[in-house]
């Protein structure tokens, strides 16, 4: 898997989605209260069907 900028090639950093588990505090029905722990576990790193944005021009990118 590869991300290309279609404005310029040379462009190496992309913006996309991942999942990641964290550990909350909640009250007895569940609701949120703070979060114990931001990232535990990364459980679906980048996929090439997700929208990978440059982040250096803000293009959309072409992934292969």
């Amino acid at each position: 898997m590869k991300a290309v900028c279609p404005k310029n090639k040379k462009h190496n950093r992309f913006i996309t989605c991942v999942r990641v588990e964290q550990e909350w505090e909640v009250d007895s029905k569940g609701i949120w209260i703070r979060t114990v722990d931001e990232n535990i576990e990364t459980t679906h790193g980048p996929h090439p069907l997700n929208t990978w944005i440059c982040s250096i021009c803000g293009a959309v990118a072409k992934v292969e």
